[in-house]
């Protein structure tokens, strides 16, 4: 379960600040590094706590744990979604990547 808002003509979450090529590269660096952790089969990440709740449903996942009892699932427990957005953040910077490197920056 994953919310990740694009739109056309947009910069993707997380390269607002972007100045050249090589700051793209270590963004893409970051992503597979936070996957690494994801998929890790000693002591996984397996929550996405984000600074930017907007960008993957944790505000509206907030009165779902609030309401929850003990016997069921953490909503927040969502590693699967957590890899969904890693992957479209990284297609993301990927394009990003090409027009930082066409502008020759």
């Amino acid at each position: 379960m994953v919310w990740v808002r694009t739109h056309p003509g947009k910069t993707p979450l997380g390269l607002n600040a972007i100045e050249n090529s090589k700051q793209v590269e270590e963004f893409i660096s970051s992503l597979d590094r936070i996957r690494q952790l994801v998929e890790q089969p000693n002591n996984p990440v397996r929550v996405h706590l984000t600074t930017h709740p907007f960008s993957n449903g944790l505000t509206e996942l907030r009165e779902k744990v609030l309401s929850r009892r003990r016997d069921e699932p953490n909503p927040l427990v969502d590693p699967e979604g957590l890899l969904e957005q890693l992957a479209n953040l990284r297609r993301g910077a990927l394009e990003r990547l090409e027009i930082e490197r066409k502008a020759g920056r």
